[in-house]
């Protein structure tokens, strides 16, 4: 089993309504793609194409913000 490895890391997004993250450059089909999200304490976050990972995410922090983790495989 390949360890995982970091190949690039997208563009800092921020806003009030819907983002779509951008891609690092370099993707490929196949590639496991992690997307992480800061927002409000228990404010929900969606993007489109993504899913939420399972567990432990989202996170409650006790400073106020909220901490989501999302998934999905490049096409």
């Amino acid at each position: 089993m390949a360890i995982p490895t970091i190949h690039g890391i997208g563009a800092y997004s921020s806003g009030t309504g819907p983002l779509t993250p951008a891609l690092p450059t370099g993707v490929v089909a196949g590639m496991g793609l992690l997307l992480h999200v800061e927002s409000n304490a228990g404010e929900a976050v969606a993007s489109s194409g993504w899913t939420a990972v399972s567990g432990d995410s989202p996170v409650n922090n006790a400073n106020g913000t909220r901490l989501s983790v999302f998934r999905r495989i490049a096409t």
